[in-house]
């Protein structure tokens, strides 16, 4: 049964597990707890008037475990192991006392339950501010004022100015979907067409592209591409 308790002492088992254990009859094993619950006048430990164990819920609790468990440690085993037990039964109290969570670095329920981490911005910017950036990195007023609004709604990110920098880098930004000359987002025809194979087709590009130059400027670019591609005139 020593061997089976754990560190409390406890061992839960039903009565054929202990047989098994022991390598005896059931009938054998429960006359020998009967022998163990029993009080014994002649035991020199009269902790439970001297019985050796007592039945718990789903098993049986060892009253001399501690007393064997320390009987072939040294004296500062001993020590060691006394220690380590009032640690934990301090600390045991101590949370069975004071409220789950109440040092919660992150913002808990009452139940205990963490909520999500908050985005801890150290200087939240004004409208004015935004839109004044965007126009020292070159783009429209309307970009920071809709990159505000997006980071009102959605949180605002460590770096505002950095995030709004990667967007333009990736041509997320509202003036850059629609086109520099404010096409309401819609993708010009031209930007789907697949690159010439001849320079036949290239021709044909160039003229149909030179007509989309006054609504999109930005035609110019593969304009001048298939040019020099193709050698065109």
């Amino acid at each position: 049964m020593l061997a089976m308790a754990d560190r409390n002492g406890n061992i839960h088992a039903p009565v054929i597990g202990l047989a098994y254990q022991a390598r005896k009859t059931v009938e054998d094993t429960l006359a020998a707890l009967m022998v163990l619950e029993s009080p014994d006048e002649n035991s020199t430990r009269k902790d439970e008037e001297g019985r050796r164990a007592i039945p718990i819920a789903g098993g049986w609790h060892l009253v001399t475990h501690e007393y064997y468990r320390e009987e072939g440690m040294s004296e500062e085993a001993r020590m060691y192991w006394r220690q380590k037990k009032r640690i934990y039964r301090a600390t045991s109290k101590t949370k069975e006392d004071s409220p789950r969570m109440s040092n919660c670095p992150v913002s808990c329920t009452v139940s205990g339950s963490v909520q999500k981490r908050k985005r801890i911005v150290k200087e939240k910017p004004t409208q004015l501010q935004v839109e004044e950036y965007a126009e020292e990195i070159g783009q429209p007023r309307m970009d920071g004022t809709a990159m505000f609004l997006h980071f009102e709604e959605h949180g605002w990110p460590k770096s505002w100015r950095l995030k709004i920098q990667k967007w333009k880098a990736f041509n997320y930004l509202p003036s850059q979907k629609q086109g520099k000359n404010g096409s309401n987002g819609q993708r010009p025809t031209w930007s789907k067409m697949t690159w010439p194979k001849d320079w036949q087709e290239a021709r044909r590009q160039v003229r149909f592209l030179e007509s989309q130059v006054p609504k999109y400027p930005e035609a110019t670019e593969r304009i001048t591409a298939i040019q020099v591609q193709f050698n065109l005139k």
